[in-house]
């Protein structure tokens, strides 16, 4: 099927501050059609489902639009209200691969842009509180987006699902398929304004790495066993046990792979608001209520973030977040 990256396009439109019109969800307004339906397990998530019967993470608003659909016409389906939130039981509508395709495609068509102006806040809404500022251990996927701002991995995706350099400029694999070797980008500054180096690198997969802290996603980096060594100030190594053939593609797949700087662990040994390298960086936290992020004025990439700030506040209730986006309390 062919590969529409919109979450991408929504990250990116809000690092430039440029959308300037919501996406119509045009797909299955005449009706659902449903190829297959899908009971939602304990251990789904949207993303997932559309990787198993779409064959592609990121076609997940397709199904969204076609169990809504369904839901108008039929009890046996629930109306997904938010993409984040899906229920054990739940009946889901898939659709088939041509008319997913179709109702991505018209959703991407739908996005107009404007001529980018710097500047400004973004007050943005979310329906669930975060839980936790450290990349390494956040399981919530609030805390995800906003962490999304804040941290960087060595790798990345295009608008394209093309694998691109990003923290590292370039990378390759051993004969042996153990050793994998990064060549990290030089001048990239952490928000406390310290260089980050290869030692960075191992200290961030280190930590994943260490049982001790708990993190989910530390298979991103490697199977137990993996080592991280450092070459040289811009040269870093992780050698498997055994051959690992994609480490480029899961380092780039999401934040919990993400380098932080050493400092952002308190006299505790506990991070509460991470140090990264990403266009905004954490600057006012009251508990669950309210995050502000500011603009990285050092950021690597020239030009960017056009945001001056993002300020975020959680605002469970739909009927109150609704009135609060068209009563202009956020945007």
């Amino acid at each position: 099927m062919t590969k529409k990256f919109v979450s991408v396009l929504v990250v990116a439109a809000v690092l430039a501050g440029f959308i300037s019109t919501s996406v119509v969800r045009p797909g299955f307004a005449q009706g659902a059609s449903c190829e297959d339906t899908y009971t939602v397990q304990a251990d789904d998530w949207l993303s997932k489902i559309a990787d198993r019967f779409l064959g592609e993470v990121l076609a997940y608003p397709a199904i969204v639009d076609a169990t809504n659909a369904a839901a108008n016409e039929d009890d046996t389906f629930s109306a997904i209200r938010n993409a984040d939130v899906i229920e054990v039981g739940q009946m889901l509508c898939i659709p088939s691969a041509e008319a997913a395709t179709a109702s991505l495609g018209e959703i991407g068509s739908d996005i107009s842009v404007e001529t980018p102006q710097p500047g400004g806040t973004l007050r943005a809404a979310f329906q669930n509180e975060w839980a936790g500022l450290d990349p390494h251990t956040v399981s919530s996927y609030s805390s995800y987006q906003i962490l999304n701002n804040v941290v960087e991995t060595l790798t990345f995706y295009d608008d394209n699902l093309n694998l691109i350099p990003w923290l590292a400029e370039s990378w390759e694999q051993s004969e042996d398929g153990l050793t994998w070797t990064f060549k990290l980008r030089e001048g990239v500054m952490f928000h406390n304004g310290r260089e980050m180096t290869a030692e960075d690198v191992k200290w961030s997969f280190d930590r994943l790495l260490d049982p001790e802290t708990g993190a989910g996603n530390a298979a991103n980096v490697g199977p137990p066993g993996t080592q991280v060594n450092v070459i040289d100030d811009y040269t870093v190594e992780i050698v498997h046990p055994e051959p690992v053939g994609i480490l480029p593609q899961t380092l780039a797949f999401n934040k919990a792979s993400g380098i932080i700087a050493r400092e952002s662990l308190n006299d505790q040994g506990i991070i509460v608001e991470a140090i990264g390298t990403g266009p905004f960086q954490i600057s006012e936290v009251e508990g669950t209520t309210r995050i502000v992020l500011t603009k990285n004025e050092n950021y690597w990439q020239p030009g960017l973030p056009y945001l001056d700030a993002l300020e975020i506040q959680p605002i469970p209730d739909d009927t109150v977040r609704e009135a609060a986006l068209l009563g202009g309390e956020v945007d």
